[in-house]
């Protein structure tokens, strides 16, 4: 099964969505800082659609698309101001026939890929759908990032209670994750949800190879958090221009 489909219907409320309350300081800062203004937004992996409405409040329509179906499902049954669309689709091989001012990927979603091949085919298609003069951003977590990822996380709270367990193979370079969570439901009754992740690890070298042979010219990397060096950073954040 796609991975989140079992997660999809509770993604927001068992504490996913509060990751693009991190994410989104560093869009904003982008979007201060860029000399035109931009219309239109593609979010790849963009899950059940939390950043669109963000992206909404500056002004952007927004395409998203994701792999689970039910991610998409959960997207398409909010409300958003501007035009916004949702799509079921891969990220390593689709084709929308129209290109954006913006692309982004966000939430570690790159980590989810398991080859060199993938993220260069991920790349490819962020490429095709990117104007020209535009960009792509995305974060990516380090090996660092995922080798000293807590390795157990637990969570109460009033109709739900979720676990995540991870373990690193530096050999392999991934890392295992689990997730387990119970939630009742507004009748009353119980469901248990159970994901099993995997996330992997790729060479800096081999990213920037990849960005350029997809035709991203101007590449800028920083760190996610914001004491962080690139050297030494769990994740980092990526603007790339083609």
């Amino acid at each position: 099964m796609t991975a989140y489909s079992q997660l999809a219907p509770y993604y927001d409320i068992l504490g996913w969505a509060d990751f693009t309350s991190r994410l989104w300081p560093h869009i904003s800062k982008f979007l201060n800082l860029i000399d035109t203004k931009p219309s239109s937004f593609l979010d790849i992996a963009c899950g059940t659609g939390i950043l669109a409405h963000l992206l909404n409040e500056r002004g952007l329509s927004v395409t998203g698309i994701d792999q689970s179906s039910r991610m998409i499902a959960v997207a398409k049954s909010k409300s958003f101001t501007l035009p916004t669309k949702f799509h079921v689709a891969d990220m390593r091989d689709f084709d929308l026939r129209e290109t954006f001012h913006i692309t982004g990927c966000f939430y570690d979603a790159l980590n989810h890929l398991s080859s060199d091949s993938d993220l260069q085919q991920a790349f490819d298609c962020a490429s095709l759908h990117t104007n020209d003069g535009g960009y792509y951003l995305f974060d990516i977590l380090t090996e660092r990032g995922l080798r000293e990822w807590e390795p157990y996380f637990y969570m109460e709270r009033n109709r739900y209670i979720v676990s995540q367990r991870g373990k690193y193979d530096s050999r392999t370079k991934t890392r295992t994750i689990r997730i387990e969570a119970f939630v009742r439901d507004s009748r009353g009754e119980t469901e248990f949800i159970e994901e099993l992740l995997v996330e992997r690890t790729f060479s800096m070298a081999f990213i920037q190879k990849a960005l350029a042979h997809a035709g991203f010219s101007r590449i800028a990397f920083s760190s996610f958090e914001n004491d962080d060096s690139i050297d030494n950073a769990s994740r980092l954040f990526a603007i790339c221009r083609k």
